[in-house]
Parts: structure tokens; C-alpha cells; sequence
């Protein structure tokens, strides 16, 4: 985990990514919660910076995955899924991979570029709702699209039109330039 990160033109800028990762269901809640801690020094030590994380909560798997550790195959039906959101870069993540890859307390884990809102809190919120109040929300949310696109043409500079008047000669001129034979 003290890895150095070796920064080139293209790793300056940072963006938001979110690491989902299952732990084994063979962990007890505290190493869990140290398990997490050592996520969290991880990434802030390659200059991450979290956002938001979402507590690792025992689920049933959609289908038993097998793992194995130390020359031994574990065949695991559950497992604690949490997630991390938080700013970093590129290189940063490579290094984060690498880490995640050879935590044998990891089942599986994906890392995916993301936003920085909360996604999930806005799906919670719309799945509370009415049927009417959603649709209410979606024709808001079009009407505000629309108005930022007229202000984003009513803000453009009109281009200039020639109001000089063009002749034929030169009109036919211009037409031979641009045919290429």
C-alpha cells in the first residue's frame, strides 16, 4: 500500500471513480470495519480523496462463486458488499487494482469511472414516489433542459451577415473555386 504514484501529463487531471468490492462472509463485523479502514488509507495514500462509501451489508449472491486462496477452492454463496465513491487518478487507480487484487478477504471487486452525485439517493427518491409525482418531476427536469438550451443560444453571438449586395460575375467566380474537377 506504499506505493508511490509516478505522475505523467495525462494522470494530472482526476476524476471520480467508485470501487464495489464483496468480502468474504467468513469475516466477523470488526474485521470488516478494519478491513474498511485499510480501503480508505489505501486510496488516500495514492492522493484519493473519498466522497461518499456505502456500508458492506451480508447479501445473498445470484450464484455461488468460487475462490482460491492458498491453493484451496472456497465455493461462497453470500458475501459483504460496500462501495467507495472518491476522486483520484489514473495512475492512482492502477495501483488501487493492483492492492484489491491481492486482498484475499476481497471475493471480487469493480472499479468504474462515475459522477460525483449520489445516484443511488435519487432512485430511492423517485421508487418513493407516486406514479404522478414522477412524471411531475421528469416534465420539470425537461422544462429545465429546454430553458438552458435557449439561454445557451439566446448567449451566441449572432454571426455577421454581408448585407453588401454580390454581383452574378462574382457569385459564379466563387461557384468555380469551389468545384474542384
Amino acid at each position: 500500500m506504499g506505493n508511490k504514484i509516478i505522475k505523467e501529463e495525462d494522470d494530472l487531471e482526476t476524476q471520480i471513480y467508485e470501487v464495489g468490492y464483496l468480502f468474504a462472509p467468513t469475516l466477523t463485523q470488526e474485521e470488516i470495519s478494519k478491513k474498511k479502514e485499510l480501503l480508505h488509507k489505501m486510496i488516500e495514500s495514492t492522493e484519493g480523496k473519498i466522497l461518499m462509501e456505502g456500508e458492506p451489508v451480508l447479501r445473498d449472491l445470484a450464484y455461488d462463486m468460487t475462490v482460491t486462496i492458498a491453493n484451496k477452492k472456497e465455493i461462497y454463496g453470500n458475501g459483504y458488499f460496500g462501495w467507495i465513491k472518491f476522486e483520484g487518478n489514473s495512475s492512482a487507480i492502477k495501483i488501487i487494482q493492483n492492492n484489491l487484487k491481492e486482498n484475499i478477504e476481497i471475493i471480487r471487486f469493480l472499479v468504474t469511472k462515475t459522477i460525483a452525485d449520489n445516484t443511488l439517493l435519487k432512485i430511492e427518491k423517485l421508487l418513493s414516489l407516486e406514479k404522478e409525482e414522477v412524471v411531475k418531476l421528469a416534465i420539470q427536469e425537461k422544462e429545465k433542459v429546454i430553458e438552458l438550451k435557449k439561454n445557451s443560444k439566446s448567449n451566441q453571438t449572432p454571426t455577421p451577415v454581408q448585407t453588401t449586395p454580390i454581383s452574378k460575375e462574382e457569385i459564379d467566380k466563387k461557384i468555380d473555386q469551389l468545384i474542384v474537377e
